[in-house]
């Protein structure tokens, strides 16, 4: 119970990895769905020949079940690695950046640049548009190693 007992937002120190969570709860069960309709689609023949051929379970995956759901591993990759670059809401919502800017995200940074303190509206738009290329090139190569990797069936 001494786990529980603690400052989950107004620590430093654990603040991130209460953000981490509410963030991974948000996003797990829309992985979830598109990993079930993923591995729904694997053709249950490939498995049986498998074992017929004296496959182990372990091997099974690593050569049958996983390339077969590259196309979800590609999606949900890409989907999860883009809201964590827009992430906002959470963290503005649990901490509001703090405390200190202990869990400041660069789009709060964006946002405070803009509207709150500052109105360097300039400033702003340069690090959203980099922010942007930066996605676009996380994306692009994402998108392309995991292209050359999925296995029609």
């Amino acid at each position: 119970m001494l786990f529980l007992n603690q400052e989950w937002i107004g620590n430093p120190k654990v603040s991130f990895f209460s953000i981490a969570i509410v963030s991974l709860w948000h996003g797990v069960g829309y992985m979830m769905i598109i990993y079930l309709a993923a591995l729904q689609g694997v053709p249950q023949s490939l498995r049986e020949a498998a074992i017929i051929d004296g496959a182990t379970p372990f091997q099974n995956l690593i050569h049958i079940t996983l390339p077969m759901i590259t196309h979800a591993l590609t999606i949900c990759f890409f989907l999860t690695l883009n809201s964590a670059f827009k992430v906002y809401e959470v963290v503005f919502g649990l901490t509001g950046g703090g405390p200190g800017r202990s869990t400041q995200v660069i789009t709060m940074n964006i946002f405070e640049e803009a509207f709150s303190s500052n109105f360097r509206y300039g400033y702003a738009s340069s690090k959203s548009v980099i922010l942007f290329i930066m996605i676009m090139l996380v994306t692009f190569v994402q998108v392309f190693v995991m292209k050359k990797r999925e296995v029609e069936a």
